[in-house]
């Protein structure tokens, strides 16, 4: 086992056992469970370092070894925290009790707190900081819904990390004082005898396959290294990414189209650990009543159906291959897509061939265009790209 995780986990573990440490239950849980928590240490860092113009987001490490370290407590109320801002005295919350396990794998998280390249906040917290509520949270649920039986208890819980990316929380994991929120409600609970709809999802017909050749001389552009897909540009489109008017004050973006193809030698799955791809970016749409502040863009409903008509009408023999988005500050090596540019792109763009493409904007309107592909491990990396000279 790695001493340290070295990169930010994709999701969380979290394993339930009974008392006499027998594994009773185990649930992947987004690494969003993270974000209560890191809220109220961003709201605890000095103010002098949060300005107007920070987006602060946060990244978790766990540590996998025993290491005298000294762990950032709220300062008020002093204890673990919780999510809701205030200290969490288990003993005072409704049974089952739940502790941690005597040989855990996780031992404590690095928190860090980012505004873009900076860091703001780089701390020590122990695994019961982070999940004691959570999994107690967890176990009043199961036990109320007879999943665990309250004689097993006391509970003892583990945390992991996980390797595989989860935007969902299983349906029934959370008891029935999570919904009494404004806003927030169960859906009706189906007749049993209802004569239910069943749908089978149909497999995309594999890529055309095509020969790198196809295309024509290139010059290489972009930072980062060639990852498995080759991402090729029509000079027109490249010309309007450095041209096209954007805003200089907020946040402005657009989607790309074009055609999505596989290599002669890829396996016709996407899935297949070997698929590799090419794409040939041949148009751009820039983005309507899309919503930009100087440091984040957001695409609404609104957005989505403008292109999608726009797509239909116009470029019916295309695909949407890419978006692409602005940073208004000069491009460098240490910070790329933030992470809500990353989560955008994973929900909404999921091939393995869909790209994201960054234009950084400095203080005297200079454009560097970037771009970003997903790994075999599904992470965002950035990667060259290819300018065709016809």
């Amino acid at each position: 086992m790695p001493e340290t995780h070295s990169k930010p986990p994709k999701s969380i573990v979290m394993i339930l056992f009974d008392k006499n440490l027998e594994a009773k239950f185990q649930c992947v849980l987004p690494l969003a469970v993270v974000a209560p928590v890191s809220n109220r240490i961003i709201r605890e860092v000095p103010q002098r370092k949060l300005d107007r113009s920070s987006e602060p987001w946060y990244a978790i490490i766990a540590h996998c070894i025993h290491q005298k370290v000294k762990f950032n407590r709220a300062p008020a109320p002093e204890g673990e925290t919780s999510l809701y801002g205030t200290r969490y005295i288990a003993e005072k919350e409704p049974p089952p009790r739940v502790i941690q396990h005597p040989e855990p794998h996780v031992m404590f998280f690095t928190v860090i707190i980012n505004d873009y390249q900076k860091e703001l906040f780089r701390g020590h917290f122990s695994v019961d900081d982070l999940f004691h509520h959570g999994a107690e949270f967890v176990a009043r649920s199961l036990v109320e819904k007879g999943r665990l039986n309250m004689s097993d208890g006391p509970f003892y819980y583990k945390v992991e990390v996980g390797s595989q990316y989860v935007s969902t929380i299983e349906r029934d994991l959370l008891p029935q004082e999570a919904f009494e929120v404004e806003g927030v409600f169960h859906l009706p609970k189906q007749e049993e005898e209802r004569k239910r709809l069943t749908f089978t999802k149909v497999a995309s017909p594999p890529l055309k396959a095509v020969s790198r050749s196809k295309f024509g001389e290139a010059e290489i552009m972009g930072r980062g290294k060639k990852e498995r897909g080759a991402i090729l540009i029509r000079p027109a489109v490249y010309r309007d990414l450095l041209n096209i008017g954007l805003s200089k004050s907020v946040e402005d973006g657009g989607y790309l189209l074009g055609i999505p193809y596989r290599t002669t030698r890829s396996p016709e799955s996407e899935e297949d650990p070997n698929f590799k791809w090419i794409i040939e970016i041949t148009d751009l749409i820039k983005a309507e009543k899309s919503y930009g502040t100087p440091l984040l863009l957001l695409f609404n409903g609104d957005t989505w159906s403008r292109m999608r008509q726009t797509v239909d009408r116009d470029f019916s023999d295309k695909k949407l291959l890419s978006w692409f988005h602005t940073h208004l500050f000069a491009a460098s090596d240490d910070f790329g897509l933030s992470g809500l540019d990353v989560d955008l792109h994973r929900q909404y763009f999921s091939r393995p061939w869909h790209v994201a493409i960054l234009i950084n904007i400095d203080a005297q309107d200079k454009r560097e265009v970037r771009c970003f592909q997903k790994n075999q491990d599904g992470d965002l990396v950035e990667c060259k790209f290819e300018v065709l000279k016809n």
